[in-house]
């Protein structure tokens, strides 16, 4: 495990990282990319995929936590700011702050639950077993949201 002083230190890089997408990185991604907003979306929930299910198993020392946290707070940033985005631009204007509250109600839920999910894997599973659950959740996911998807 990580000390205090390097989880800090850790929180603090996240932070600091989600800062420099918000400021700069959307508008680079939309403008010199030519990035939708939903090809922002996309793009970096392929990246999250990857980096949780292929880079964080691989973490061994405080250096590579901080390698492999970059693309997932650069993520992340994007995703809530272009999320927010494209729900207030498609949903009806009678019915945007109950889209807007559900999508982030839903997250804070998440944020909740996936620790203990998490740590619920770790007891029942081992280490392996919560990537290996977390690939199980993202799989029902995508089905869920292909049955979902009218188009």
């Amino acid at each position: 495990g990580f000390e205090q002083q390097q989880v800090g230190y850790l929180m603090s890089f996240v932070g600091f990282l989600a800062a420099i997408m918000n400021v700069f990185g959307i508008k680079l991604m939309k403008t010199k990319l030519n990035m939708s907003e939903g090809s922002i979306v996309k793009f970096c929930s392929l990246i999250l995929s990857f980096t949780y299910l292929v880079i964080f198993p691989l973490i061994s020392s405080p250096l590579s936590a901080f390698l492999a946290t970059a693309p997932v707070a650069l993520c992340t940033s994007a995703l809530y700011t272009t999320s927010t985005s494209l729900l207030t631009l498609l949903s009806p204007p009678s019915s945007s702050g109950a889209v807007l509250g559900l999508n982030h109600g839903v997250r804070t839920i998440c944020r909740v639950l996936g620790p203990m999910v998490a740590s619920y894997g770790i007891t029942m599973y081992g280490y392996d077993g919560v990537f290996r659950l977390c690939g199980v959740s993202c799989g029902v996911g995508f089905v869920l949201c292909l049955l979902c998807v009218k188009n």
